[in-house]
C-alpha cells in the first residue's frame, strides 16, 4: 500500500476475486487471506465496521486453508504477525482495545524474533520495523510516551540506512522518526525530537516527496509540523495553522477515513490547548 486507500482497496478486491477456485493451494489461500486483512483494515478507516469484520473472517479462514494445505512455521507465523497488526490498526481505526492489540502484536513480534534467532539482517528482511512502528503508534495513543519512544528507537534500529533505501522505504523510516519525535516532545524532551527531526526535515524537503500523491506522506507531514509545533513554542500556532490548512485542502474522498480524522482532531485539540 503507497498511501492510496482506495486504490488499495481495489487491487485487494481484485486480487480476492479468485476466492472461487477450488484448486488454490497454501499460498494461494495465504495470498488472498492476507488481502482480505488488508480490506478488513480498509473498511475499518472508513468506518463500515461489519464489513471490516466479515473481511477478517474470510482472512483467517484462509489462513486456516493455508495450515491444513501444509504451510511451514515461518509462512504461519507470517499469518500471524500480519493479523496482528492488522487487527491492531482495526483497534486504531475503530476505536477497539487498544491494550489487548498491542499485546496480540508484541508477542507476536517476540515470536517472529524468537524463531529467527535474532538475526537482525533477516529481521530487516522481515520489515519488523513496521510491525514495531504499528505497537509504538498504539501506545502513543494510549500516552505511554515512554514505551513507544523505547519502540520507535527499537524500530529505527532495524531500518536500512537512509542510502541503502528507495524513497519509499525512506517514507517508512521518516514516519518513524517524526512520531519519535512526538513521542520526545510529549515527554518535554524538546531537543531530543528536534535532533530526532532533522533528517525527517530533509526527507520532506525532497522535490518527489513534495509532489508525491501518497495520502500518508501527506499526513506525515502534518505529523511533522505537530512535532515541529509541540518543540518550537514561539511558532507553535503558525504551525498548527499550517498543518490544518494542510489538511484542510484534502479531497472530500479521503475525510471519511480515520487515520485523516485522528491526525485533524490531535492539532484541532493542540490549537484549543494554551501552550
Amino acid at each position: 500500500i503507497l498511501g492510496r486507500l482506495q486504490e488499495a482497496e481495489i487491487h485487494a478486491e481484485q486480487a480476492v476475486a479468485v476466492d472461487k477456485d477450488e484448486s488454490l493451494g497454501g499460498d494461494g489461500a495465504s495470498t488472498i487471506g492476507f488481502n482480505y486483512a488488508t480490506r478488513a483494515w480498509v473498511a475499518a478507516e472508513r468506518g463500515d465496521l461489519a464489513q471490516s469484520k466479515a473481511f477478517m473472517t474470510q482472512a483467517e479462514r484462509h489462513f486456516e486453508m493455508s495450515r491444513v494445505a501444509g504451510a511451514g512455521e515461518r509462512a504461519r507465523l507470517s499469518q500471524r504477525i500480519g493479523l496482528a497488526r492488522d487487527r491492531a490498526r482495526i483497534a486504531r481505526a475503530a476505536g477497539g482495545d487498544l491494550l489487548a492489540a498491542r499485546q496480540g502484536l508484541d508477542q507476536a513480534i517476540a515470536d517472529v524474533k524468537t524463531f529467527l534467532k535474532g538475526d537482525k539482517a533477516v529481521l530487516i528482511e522481515a520489515n519488523i520495523a513496521e510491525y514495531i512502528g504499528v505497537a509504538a503508534q498504539l501506545s502513543i495513543q494510549q500516552g505511554l510516551y515512554q514505551d513507544a519512544e523505547a519502540q520507535f528507537r527499537e524500530a529505527l534500529s532495524y531500518r536500512k540506512p537512509d542510502a541503502e533505501s528507495s524513497v519509499d522505504q525512506q517514507r517508512a523510516t521518516n514516519d518513524i522518526r517524526v512520531w519519535l519525535a512526538l513521542a520526545l516532545a510529549r515527554q518535554g524532551k524538546r531537543d531530543e525530537a528536534n535532533t530526532a527531526l532533522v533528517p525527517a526535515r530533509a526527507y520532506f524537503a525532497l522535490p518527489q516527496v513534495i509532489n508525491s500523491d501518497n495520502v500518508f506522506v501527506k499526513m506525515d507531514r502534518a505529523y511533522l509540523l505537530l512535532a515541529e509545533a509541540l518543540i518550537n513554542p514561539a511558532e507553535r500556532a503558525a504551525l498548527l495553522g499550517r498543518a490544518m490548512a494542510s489538511l484542510d485542502a484534502y479531497p472530500a474522498s479521503l475525510k471519511p477515513y480515520k487515520r485523516f480524522r485522528e491526525i485533524r482532531e490531535v492539532i484541532a485539540a493542540e490549537m484549543g490547548r494554551k501552550p
